[in-house]
């Protein structure tokens, strides 16, 4: 019974998906239909899609019909081509005067947007659920974490204009220019600041970002992932909600920094030397669970075990932007203290020697003067900085990682081999530099992943330069490695963190009617900012979506109730217009411009030119269709 009551559900948020985008379809064909009629000219067909008709009916001059191919629809008028019909016909279009062919061929979009100003108002008087515009996490490093934003701060306004939820702070900083935007902040202890922050393009994800993530629920429920594994047999219901994780508070940082603790030494975890303690509430009542990870290997992916080091400054903020002595790309070697020598791979290294009693002397940092947009290290100058003492001991400590981010250093080639992996087995250790791997040189760490994934677990020739010890210089050592499966830990479940929501929602009809104007005209303006940042490079082609992607969007909207649903069929029917304005031939802008044209010039352009640039437009249009529907097809692949 559950299953057919699954069935059903299922069937009818697809009849839903078919009822929304056929009711954008038939709205912008009406409002052709509508003018047409208006203006005296003659219909002769209404199609709801395109191909063989499936179902016809004449209802005086007009055929009305649903065809095969749902991927739009149209409406043919007599004497729409050059040529065509009798001249002398009342109802040919071409006797229709400019203005009123002006309004025939607009009369889609300014449905598609009359559908807008009236969808948007219900939505809002109704009250719809929008992830909230409050930060969830701040990327050490990145633009918003210079700007001194945290975790728990409020978007309130963007360059002057009221932000409702977290997608119109991913929408206007994907859409952003080089001139930044103006973020209004509340802090978590009330107050309110104003910061410029100008956006960053990720070759990841083709847009423009700040380095920001949306809060969560409070409640984190987990997912059991497998009915039989570790997490089921220990007792853990998915109901469950997650309270705390080995003696910490359970969140999404306490879970990353588990996993990453867990991929150092998974052995410890599969043979049960240590185990994950959980405390999870159950109907208000408070259970703590251990469980023992099992063995997962992962065949596909071989590896020789090595970590990247993260010691690279990634960014600078506050007052240190004032002292010179770090820069965002430098690459931190080793710290001394006196007689001390401190070798920085990880975070915990740099804390140790900023953690150094003063008394013991200076604390001298060893840089490689890299800067942030090298690639490698090429002949980077090597310098010594001395550490100002008000960035010493634990709270100086505390401050230094306030005001410095540390990313991945991906130039030096050194490495943290993993215990029991390959290449700790083959000698590698702490802090060792990779010169060769099969004679061939290593200039970045990309390199080493390639030649590694390439490689499918045939053993490679590793050349590589101990840590020096500082009493004699350290001779290069090789060693066969062969890359083997990746074993990993299965507990058996994932958390479940939903996204923190709040409704927003208007009294009355004028502000319902206003805010129904605002979000058509956020919409329209990101539309145009989304097609001038393709073109300007910074925004990538790649994330743009065909019928393929809005089925599937417009699918998981319907799931979320009618206000949703509603309210995406606006935007979906502001997108419609917007593309159909456009000066293509064959779309309804193409029309208008040859019409603009015509009254400038005070005939119509010739057929040969008509036919020419309707061929352009048609192979333009597949062409764009094939394109997107690889994107979409390559979305849901990934």
């Amino acid at each position: 019974m559950p299953i057919l009551g699954f069935g059903l559900e299922n069937i009818g948020y697809t009849l839903m998906v078919v009822f929304g985008v056929g009711l954008l379809i038939f709205v912008h064909e009406l409002g052709h239909f509508l003018a047409a009629k208006w203006a005296g000219v003659r219909v002769e067909a209404f199609s709801m899609g395109f191909g063989p008709p499936l179902f016809q009916k004449k209802k005086g001059d007009t055929v009305y019909q649903l065809s095969l191919l749902p991927i739009g629809g149209y409406v043919k008028m007599a004497g729409e081509n050059p040529g065509e019909g009798n001249e002398d016909d009342p109802g040919n279009l071409q006797k229709a005067s400019i203005p009123w062919r002006f309004l025939i061929f607009s009369g889609g979009v300014l449905m598609n947007l009359l559908f807008a100003l009236v969808a948007f108002p219900i939505v809002f008087n109704h009250g719809v659920a929008f992830n909230a515009p409050v930060l969830g996490s701040v990327a050490p490093g990145s633009p918003a974490w210079e700007a001194g934003l945290e975790k728990g701060d409020r978007i309130l306004e963007i360059n002057g204009s009221p932000v409702h939820s977290f997608q119109k702070v991913f929408t206007e900083v994907a859409l952003s220019n080089e001139k930044g935007l103006l973020f209004l902040v509340k802090k978590k202890d009330g107050r309110e600041i104003q910061v410029r922050i100008q956006a960053a393009f990720m070759e990841e994800s083709g847009l423009q970002q700040i380095g920001i993530g949306p809060a969560t629920a409070e409640d984190i429920h987990l997912d059991l992932t497998n009915p039989d594994g570790p997490a089921a047999r220990a007792g853990l219901k998915g109901e469950d909600v997650l309270v705390s994780l080995n003696g910490k508070p359970f969140g999404v940082e306490a879970w990353e920094e588990f996993i990453a603790e867990v991929g150092r030494n998974p052995r410890d975890w599969i043979t049960g030397k240590k185990k994950l303690r959980l405390v999870v509430r159950r109907n208000n009542e408070l259970k703590t669970i251990s469980i023992q990870g099992q063995k997962k290997v992962l065949e596909d992916q071989k590896k020789v075990g090595i970590q990247v080091p993260k010691a690279r400054i990634g960014g600078v903020r506050g007052k240190a932007r004032e002292w010179k002595g770090l820069e965002v790309g430098n690459v931190l070697i080793e710290a001394r203290i006196g007689q001390k020598r401190i070798p920085i791979l990880e975070e915990e290294d740099l804390k140790k020697a900023l953690l150094f009693p003063i008394k013991e002397g200076a604390c001298t940092l060893v840089v490689r003067r890299t800067s942030k947009k090298s690639k490698v290290m090429g002949n980077a100058p090597i310098e010594e900085v001395q550490v100002p003492d008000h960035y010493r001991g634990p709270e100086g400590a505390k401050l230094f990682f306030q005001d410095f981010a540390l990313g991945f250093d991906t130039l030096s080639l050194r490495v943290i081999p993993l215990p029991h992996r390959p290449a700790y087995e083959a000698g590698l250790r702490r802090g060792d530099r990779i010169l060769r791997i099969n004679g061939k040189p290593i200039p970045e760490w990309e390199s080493l992943i390639q030649i590694v994934t390439a490689s499918n677990g045939k053993p490679l020739r590793f050349r590589w330069l101990p840590l020096s010890s500082g009493e004699a210089t350290p001779i290069p050592r090789e060693a066969m490695i062969t890359p083997q499966p990746l074993v990993t830990v299965d507990f058996g479940f994932h958390p479940k963190a939903s996204p923190l929501r709040e409704t927003y929602k208007v009294k009355g009809l004028l502000p319902a009617l206003s805010a129904g104007v605002a979000s058509s005209v956020d919409t329209i303006r990101n539309l145009y900012a989304t097609l001038k940042g393709i073109f300007a490079a910074r925004v990538s082609s790649k994330n743009l979506g065909g019928i393929i992607m809005i089925s599937v969007t417009t699918y998981e909207t319907a799931k979320r109730g009618w206000t949703h649903f509603l309210f995406f069929l606006a935007i979906l029917s502001l997108n419609l217009a917007f593309i159909n304005i456009l000066p293509i031939p064959v779309l309804d802008g193409g029309h208008l411009l040859f019409l603009t044209i015509e009254a400038i010039k005070g005939s119509p352009v010739s057929e040969r030119v008509l036919s020419y640039s309707q061929m352009i437009g048609v192979v333009f249009i597949l062409g764009l269709l094939l394109f997107v529907t690889f994107n979409d097809i390559m979305r849901l692949f990934h």
